[in-house]
């Protein structure tokens, strides 16, 4: 072996061993093969989060823990997945590997901490924070490092959501008295009602292209499935349906939406497409399953590949109008 290869194999021993260090696991952790759905439940007698094909086969326990894990949210590469847990007697956010190996808290807060979603380069995670003693926005880099406010706001900031091109974070607010949905830049600057209606809007989502915003709204007097297209401030009831629709995802192909339902007396794990059609159920244990949300292993490589550049989308010109946590579960 020559000098340099020498050399060079010593440098990546050691860059392997500081990487493992800064996120044990994170070198071994492998994304799934096939498309995944995570979602949460209570059959093991508290809540847990699940993964399960897309078709409902094979479930099976990621994080298998005595106290309740909640609100996952994948990497964009797969390989990690980010929750809420309430272990040692506080709420706050974790990190695990795909296969639910390596947990470990990232905060290490007082303040009761949850609901966090990765940045699409998964450099960064958003999450809510009381720790102002005061529902804000948070982001942190991915190890937990350089936690800053980005809503600062004296009403209840909740349920961010970053948006696939990496420049806007959706989230939601009842600033204007009632439960809104609203857009800022990934900075926190430039805060907006993107509702602006009296009914109750929440839990957002992106579409991959960045260009339209489902979520649940009572507008109508019971709780659906709705989207809007940003740009043209287009809105358009997608579930139709008379019992509890809620917390959608987008699967990254934006062709389907995943979301949860109680059509059937137990909220379960249902997916639909785009437009609403063929909505079908996923999950089928009695007690059900909640916050379903999508990952797959063929988008994330397109992603990995592409500069985050290269498929941002122009917002255009839009003009911007001048607890959450404490939620049941199956």
């Amino acid at each position: 072996m020559s000098y340099v290869n020498l050399l060079f194999s010593s440098l990546l021993s050691v860059l392997t061993v500081c990487l493992s260090c800064f996120w044990p696991g994170s070198l071994q952790a492998l994304p799934p093969t096939q498309p995944q759905i995570a979602f949460v439940t209570s059959r093991d007698g508290d809540f847990e989060i699940y993964a399960i094909n897309t078709d409902g086969t094979h479930p099976r326990n990621l994080t298998n823990h005595p106290s309740d894990d909640t609100h996952p949210a994948w990497s964009r590469d797969g390989r990690h997945i980010v929750f809420t847990a309430v272990r040692n007697g506080n709420s706050d956010i974790y990190v695990m590997d795909a296969n639910g190996q390596h947990q470990r808290n990232l905060t290490r807060h007082p303040a009761v901490e949850f609901y966090p979603t990765w940045s699409p380069d998964s450099q960064q995670i958003a999450f809510v924070s009381y720790r102002n003693r005061n529902n804000d926005i948070y982001v942190m880099n991915a190890d937990g490092g350089q936690v800053r406010n980005l809503t600062n706001h004296p009403s209840a900031d909740t349920q961010p959501a970053w948006s696939p091109d990496g420049q806007k974070i959706a989230f939601v607010s009842n600033r204007d008295g009632d439960s809104e949905i609203y857009v800022m830049d990934a900075d926190g600057q430039n805060q907006w009602n993107l509702t602006r209606h009296p009914g109750w809007d929440a839990e957002p989502t992106w579409s991959p292209d960045s260009q339209k915003i489902a979520f649940q709204s009572s507008r109508n007097g019971n709780h659906e499935i709705w989207v809007m297209d940003i740009g043209r401030r287009q809105i358009r009831n997608l579930s139709r349906h008379p019992a509890w629709d809620a917390d959608p995802n987008w699967s990254w192909d934006g062709q389907q939406i995943v979301f949860e339902s109680n059509r059937d007396g137990v909220f379960r794990i249902y997916v639909m497409d785009a437009d609403g059609k063929y909505p079908h159920k996923v999950t089928r244990h009695p007690m059900g399953g909640r916050i379903g949300v999508w990952f797959d292993p063929t988008m994330a490589r397109t992603y990995a590949v592409m500069p985050i550049r290269q498929y941002r989308t122009q917002w255009g010109h839009m003009k911007a109008g001048k607890t959450v946590h404490g939620r049941s579960y199956p």
